[in-house]
């Protein structure tokens, strides 16, 4: 994963970094078995990942589940856990995709994300992450992955952030009235 500001002709921009043609084809390398499955019982998930991909529920439902799976509040998740698996599970749910086949469907997909080794993943990398995926599964059934201009992304990254610290401190209000 090449950290960077800048887009680069062939790559998808994911939340402030590269993720080149590279990192998708190593997602889809990670994914054949699930990939596989997808074939072998006719699903065409290009048609719904791409509604989903374009619309603004995306980076929200993804947010969502995050929140949902992070119980402890540590704004991370933790593999060992299986708070990562759930993770998938849920965002898999949120767009239709049927449910992997074993747990270890998604480990390799998992370690690339897995930067300091320390066996789980914060926010934005497990977001990361589960987009790769989606836009991975997208790609290998026909779909074409344009994305926003970063100023856009960053911008609704900004106001998503501030959404969940005013709902934050709201719970905190009432929880002390």
């Amino acid at each position: 994963l090449d950290y960077t500001w800048h887009v680069r002709v062939g790559q998808v921009v994911f939340r402030g970094f590269i993720m080149g043609d590279h990192v998708l084809e190593k997602i889809r390398a990670r994914l054949t078995d699930y990939m596989a499955h997808l074939k072998d019982s006719d699903q065409k998930p290009a048609s719904k990942l791409k509604d989903w991909l374009e619309s603004s529920a995306f980076d929200t439902d993804i947010d969502d589940a995050f929140e949902e799976v992070d119980k402890d509040g540590n704004e991370k998740l933790n593999w060992n856990s299986g708070e990562i698996r759930t993770f998938i599970h849920l965002v898999f749910a949120k767009c239709g995709l049927p449910e992997p086949q074993g747990d270890s469907v998604f480990y390799g997909v998992y370690q690339l994300f897995d930067k300091d080794g320390s066996w789980s993943l914060d926010e934005d990398e497990c977001c990361d992450m589960v987009k790769g995926i989606i836009k991975a599964i997208y790609k290998e059934d026909g779909g074409e992955v344009v994305e926003e201009a970063e100023e856009i992304k960053e911008e609704k990254k900004k106001k998503r952030k501030e959404e969940k610290k005013d709902k934050k401190d709201k719970k905190e209000k009432k929880d002390k009235s």
